[in-house]
């Protein structure tokens, strides 16, 4: 009988955050949103009330008065007692806001979101006591949007470079670098998503694919990254990455746009973890200003025209190359001093074996297990294709009745000298060597 009884529970919560019948949308003049269709609601003043009980309910506001955010929480809590969370930029379908987390002595949780759009205030609250109902509301939240939504741009020059772009004018733009050889800026839209536009001049002419290389190792040398999806554009080509910063396990997501021309180099990265459509909309804007190679030979008093004609990037080829696991060397013992099996005599090595994937895709690749040696040799072909760099999760295990003990775990990016001496050697853990190859495509 519980398991009935946890199934149709589990039933009633898909139904009510994922069927779209469960949800009534609500259309106004300037601004729409969808909340569900059991709630109950209440209309007074400028608020618009949705209650799935007293304790749990969402409320729209929406004013031409500004705001004094001391006495809108004295009007939130009355007589309760309170305490800020937390307090973070935040954007709902590009209505760039800031969101304010309380809670109160019983217990009860507040989300605040407090926006802007020419001359309306928008506030949205939100309170709950469990996470189911939280995850409910959330989700109303993030259905709020404007309609005819048409942020003011601000037009962005880089003289040096002959650059220029459009960006929101309310996004906040923090210079890292800036000289008359490279342009480095930030700008955020909110606590975990930002664009930034990096400009380089290149001292010789440098193909697209080389400039590429010496993007990424620019700006995502913190960054353990698979790179994805291509998407060739006319004046650039388009990369989808999937980031792990630091020691973290936080997964981002990032968008880079690159680009060559007047010995110029330009990347456009775009970080997010809900994407929208902000870096489509600077590159639409995006403008390179075409040099004249005549005036440049006259400038530079050149007598014998060169061709700073860029390779097309139609001539940008991927190359795959499969990844191969073919031999390890383990050392004698465990860490901590021990046999790996548990044996008479000279017995007691390992039973091993070796899981691959890509980082941040699903499927495992998984060699054979080589019984009772510290030098396994597998020469396991397997069908990943990988290209230069993408990162490989790599575990090496000790296969056993109960539990398979591990030996060793590494996240390795496929550097160009692999690829070009076709295989590596990699220390970790307690692999004294795991010698993987790579074969092209």
């Amino acid at each position: 009988m519980p398991y009935i009884l946890i199934f149709i529970f589990s039933t009633l919560l898909s139904a009510n955050n994922d069927d779209p019948l469960q949800w009534l949308t609500h259309e106004y003049e300037n601004f729409t949103y969808k909340t569900q269709r059991s709630w109950t609601n209440t209309f007074n003043d400028n608020y618009h009330n949705y209650f799935i009980d007293e304790k749990n309910y969402i409320r729209f506001c929406f004013t031409e008065k500004k705001l004094d955010n001391n006495q809108f929480e004295n009007t939130i809590f009355a007589k309760q007692t309170y305490s800020k969370i937390s307090e973070k930029n935040m954007t709902i379908n590009r209505l760039l806001g800031r969101t304010v987390v309380y809670k109160t002595a019983s217990q009860q949780y507040y989300h605040v979101f407090y926006g802007a759009f020419k001359k309306e205030q928008f506030i949205i609250i939100y309170t709950y006591t469990n996470k189911f109902n939280s995850k409910l509301l959330r989700a109303s939240l993030n259905t709020f949007s404007i309609k005819n939504f048409d942020v003011p741009k601000a037009l962005q020059t880089h003289q040096n470079f002959g650059i220029s772009y459009n960006i929101d004018s309310q996004w906040q733009i923090n210079r890292i670098s800036n000289n008359s050889k490279k342009e480095h800026f930030r700008y955020e839209i909110s606590s975990t998503s930002f664009i930034e536009i990096y400009l380089e001049e290149l001292s010789r002419k440098v193909l697209l694919k080389s400039f590429i290389k010496i993007a990424q190792e620019k700006l995502l040398s913190q960054c353990v990254y698979t790179r994805s999806q291509q998407r060739l554009l006319s004046n650039g080509v388009l990369f989808s990455y999937v980031v792990k910063r630091g020691n973290t396990r936080q997964i981002e997501y990032i968008d880079m746009f690159f680009g060559v021309e007047n010995n110029c180099g330009y990347t456009i990265l775009y970080l997010y973890k809900k994407k929208q459509t902000c870096l489509l909309d600077v590159l639409d804007s995006f403008q390179v200003k075409k040099v004249n190679l005549e005036d440049e030979v006259h400038k530079n008093k050149i007598t014998e025209p060169q061709n700073n004609k860029v390779q097309p990037v139609k001539n940008f080829e991927q190359v795959f190359y499969f990844v191969n696991i073919t031999s390890a060397r383990i050392f004698p013992k465990k860490s901590s001093g021990k046999k790996w099996d548990f044996a008479w005599g000279q017995a007691g090595k390992p039973d091993v074996f070796v899981v691959v994937k890509q980082f941040a895709h699903k499927e495992l690749f998984t060699t054979p297990v080589i019984k009772n040696s510290l030098q396994p040799v597998w020469n396991y072909k397997t069908p990943m294709r990988v290209q230069k760099g993408e990162v490989l999760l790599i575990n090496v295990y000790d296969e056993d009745s109960r539990k398979n003990d591990e030996i060793g775990s590494v996240l390795m990016t496929v550097k160009e000298n692999y690829i070009e001496n076709k295989s590596c050697e990699i220390q970790f853990n307690s692999v004294d060597k795991l010698t993987i190859t790579f074969t092209k495509d």
